[in-house]
């Protein structure tokens, strides 16, 4: 009996660590396979057994964002960061998020987030260089604010030069993007060429490819691209809403949009984008170039319920504010 007393409480001692690391590995398992909900009962479960949990904390956080309440990822990513300041992705997020909020603040608000996401952003790859997102991320920023001046050329090369050496498709594609960015556009093609030939089937390039082929006027190329994502995924969000955009943008058979802009309006993707505010915005555009002027009416004012930031959105993006103009001047 004396032998069995310690190793009972043993047991029990470590019993609830180990359903802790269950429910862990349980809860992310179901946001890996986008079951959102059910994750979240997880992730709320475990942070009320162990606030000090920075995993739950961090997948609160992607969750919340993903229900576009981007105050509330921050919190949760804050907190995360203060429980596990060595774990890179808990920085990028917390990076992607500002971003997020950034086109709806005012101009103090947008600097004062724009100085936390380039600090968050830095520390994402100071903590963790190989982490290939944090530095695509960085590079992207980086690229479009040397394009506007406060950023010169070489940090963007050396960004470019560091990804090449961890992942030689991801630099092409980073060469494709920074040459599109600059508007050198017949650089651009060859190296997301290269890019898609190195990795056909990564989804991160060929959204970016079929984006940029879209914004050149190479609609049926998009098109095809973001078809043969669908053929594979029929719930793809950001492929969906790239079909709808680039069907209205090309003017041909603008009928199919409204069909392929509700189904990209099911599952949400990962990152939370496009938010349900840009696909509904988006339908209701659609609506008004059929000459659905009712249902058009309909779709403006749910995006403006869901986001009141919404106008502010659209004027933040090109391919948006493109098919906005184009509504305007019929």
């Amino acid at each position: 009996m004396r032998v069995w007393i310690p190793m009972l409480l043993v047991s029990l001692h470590l019993f609830p660590v180990l359903v802790s690391a269950s429910s862990l590995e349980e809860a992310s398992d179901l946001f890996r396979r986008q079951e959102y909900e059910q994750a979240r009962v997880g992730f709320e479960a475990l942070a009320a057994e162990d606030a000090s949990n920075p995993e739950a904390q961090y997948y609160l956080g992607r969750l919340d964002l993903i229900d576009n309440n981007l105050d509330g990822a921050l919190k949760h990513f804050e907190r995360a960061i203060d429980l596990g300041p060595e774990r890179s992705d808990y920085h990028l997020w917390y990076a992607k998020t500002l971003m997020r909020r950034m086109p709806t603040n005012g101009l103090v608000g947008k600097m004062r987030d724009g100085m936390k996401m380039m600090k968050a952003m830095s520390r994402a790859v100071e903590v963790d260089p190989e982490n290939l997102e944090a530095r695509m991320t960085r590079f992207r920023v980086l690229a479009r604010s040397h394009r506007h001046g406060p950023i010169g050329e070489g940090d963007v090369l050396a960004e470019i030069h560091a990804i090449c050496e961890r992942d030689s498709a991801m630099g092409h594609l980073a060469w494709g993007e920074f040459h599109e960015i600059m508007e050198r556009y017949e650089d651009a093609d060859p190296a997301y060429r290269k890019a898609r030939a190195m990795k056909p089937e990564d989804e991160t390039i060929a959204l970016s490819y079929a984006g940029f082929l879209r914004d050149v006027g190479r609609f049926q190329e998009a098109v095809a691209i973001y078809e043969d994502l669908l053929a594979s995924d029929a719930g793809h969000r950001r492929a969906g809403f790239g079909l709808g955009l680039t069907l209205l943008l090309a003017d041909e058979h603008p009928e199919r949009a409204p069909g392929v802009l509700a189904r990209a309006n099911g599952r949400p993707s990962p990152d939370g984008l496009p938010t349900d505010a840009m696909l509904h915005w988006t339908l209701g555009v659609t609506y008004a170039r059929l000459g659905d002027d009712g249902r058009a009416r309909e779709e403006w004012k749910t995006a403006e319920r869901l986001d009141r930031g919404i106008g502010k959105i659209v004027e933040a993006s090109p391919a948006l504010s493109k098919i906005e103009s184009s509504i305007e001047s019929r």
